[in-house]
């Protein structure tokens, strides 16, 4: 028995559909009935938190790295001018 992601899930049922395939993941690597096990229930717990928790960090990482590089137009704010240079302060016209 094989289980596929679904892949036209769209953004309002993509979390929840996300999260039924990772139940389902879990319970074809860790058997219902060997739950009974304490350590095989926290290895199912650990696993699922961990796929859980992997589109959020990626989701966090890929949000992160264009936060640094799509809002250029935005204008950054000016630094100190105690940090410039006196070359880039004399060419400001600062004294």
């Amino acid at each position: 028995m094989s289980i596929e992601y679904p892949p036209n899930a769209n953004a309002g049922t993509s979390v929840l559909s996300y999260a039924i395939f990772v139940l389902k993941f879990c319970f074809q690597i860790i058997p219902i009935h060997s739950l009974f096990s304490l350590s095989r229930l926290l290895l199912l717990l650990l696993l699922l938190l961990l796929l859980l928790l992997l589109p959020l960090l990626f989701f966090l990482l890929i949000s992160s790295h264009l936060s640094l590089t799509i809002p250029s137009f935005l204008p950054l704010p000016s630094p100190p001018l105690y940090i410039l240079p006196q070359v880039w302060q004399r060419r400001l016209g600062v004294n």
